[in-house]
């Protein structure tokens, strides 16, 4: 389980996830710029395994993550820079 937290504008690099991933949207509110969709309180999320999006936020959000697997933070040629497990 994550809890991430993002006070202002802000987000994560572009990243991938080997398993699934739910979430759900505690305070503010959230999209992938890869999507056309965006996340609000109390909206609930589950990601696919192997896609690659960008997490962001113009306003901050808090959003509770129950991540399955290994998380992979990517350069712009979708190499892994970063793995957390």
């Amino acid at each position: 389980m994550v809890l991430l937290r993002i006070d202002g504008p802000g987000g994560l690099g572009v990243h991938r996830h080997r398993g699934p991933v739910q979430a759900i949207t505690l305070e503010g509110s959230w999209r992938y710029t890869e999507y056309d969709w965006g996340s609000h309180v109390g909206d609930f999320v589950r990601e696919s395994p192997g896609r690659s999006h960008t997490l962001m936020t113009d306003t901050g959000a808090k959003i509770l993550f129950h991540v399955h697997g290994t998380l992979e933070f990517l350069d712009n040629q979708e190499n892994t820079t970063l793995l957390v497990d």
